[in-house]
């Protein structure tokens, strides 16, 4: 089950004092626990500055991170009480763009916690066109540290490669890990316009062919996929993209330990509540280097399964 890190922190007078890794942030003591991910995992990963220049370029250009916090603080206007005083907790309701933006702010907050946020991985979400992948690693990987890892990000340009190395030291379980997000017109920065819906596939095999190229071949290799579609309204249907994919399970492909396919696709409907995350796992049934114990796959089901419900409490 979920062992993520201990969160370490006091109150002293007027101040919450939280660490994180190897630093201490005093916050006010009224201040929960997703304004702090917004105020410190989140800003504080993008910057100040990298701020100020979204906000200076048109909206149609802004990053669209900018476009989730700006649907929070609206969100945040709209559903404060006329007689709210400072400190107050209130509530609003999760719309697609505040769960995208409370979940990656989590995701960040995990990883700073186990000192893994490298600057490249940083400089590459606060990018226009490598934020999509980039975010999907983030969510991955933070996922793995819910599940009690620690991650090492693999730097090595000269041959192919996974994404991150997960080791669990209780467990003794190391997976080698690859990502991909299906990128679609019309959806975060891709130029142009989404096809109408029921055109729209799980087209992965390019992406799935080339996660392939990147197993190391001397540990259990785990590839996860985001399918991008726009997610299922109807909560009695089966979801299409599942049918779709189920044939590559059945393929058996050996070499692989865990194979994963998910659709976090919040940010379709941004106004809109939000509806659960789709998810398929598999495991070959002889994998050629299979996982070392079966709590790991009932683990990563259980937090991608509930991915985007973040707690209100450190």
């Amino acid at each position: 089950m979920p062992t993520p890190p201990p969160t370490i922190q006091a109150v002293f007078n007027d101040n919450r004092i939280v660490a994180i890794w190897n630093r201490l942030y005093p916050r006010p003591v009224t201040e929960t626990f997703h304004e702090f991910l917004i105020e410190v995992s989140l800003k504080g990963t993008f910057g100040e500055r990298w701020y100020k220049v979204e906000l200076s370029k048109s909206e149609s250009k802004r990053h669209v991170v900018e476009h989730w916090l700006r649907a929070l603080r609206e969100g945040q206007q709209k559903h404060r009480p006329p007689d709210h005083k400072p400190g107050q907790v209130y509530g609003a309701p999760a719309t697609g763009a505040t769960t995208e933006l409370i979940a990656l702010a989590h995701d960040l907050y995990l990883l700073q916690k186990v000192k893994s946020l490298p600057r490249k991985l940083i400089r590459r979400l606060r990018k226009y066109k490598e934020f999509q992948g980039a975010r999907y690693e983030v969510a991955i990987a933070a996922a793995f540290v819910k599940c009690g890892f620690e991650i090492e990000w693999v730097n090595d340009h000269s041959v192919r490669h996974p994404e991150f190395i997960a080791r669990n030291a209780r467990s003794g379980e190391e997976v080698a890990v690859e990502t991909k997000s299906r990128h679609r017109p019309g959806t975060l920065h891709e130029p142009g316009v989404l096809p109408p819906e029921g055109k729209l596939r799980a087209d992965v095999d390019r992406l799935y062919n080339d996660a392939l190229g990147q197993d190391p071949g001397d540990t259990p290799f785990a590839i996860f996929i985001d399918v991008n579609l726009p997610p299922n309204t109807a909560p009695k249907e089966t979801v299409r993209w599942r049918d779709e994919i189920v044939g590559r399970w059945q393929s058996n492909q050996q070499q692989i330990a865990l194979l994963g396919f998910t659709n976090f696709a919040w940010h379709y409907k941004p106004e809109d509540r939000v509806s659960r995350p789709e998810l398929l796992l598999s495991v070959p049934l002889v994998p050629a280097r299979p996982l070392r114990t079966p709590e790991t796959l009932r683990c990563l089901e259980l937090v991608l399964d509930t991915y985007g419900i973040v707690p209100n409490e450190y």
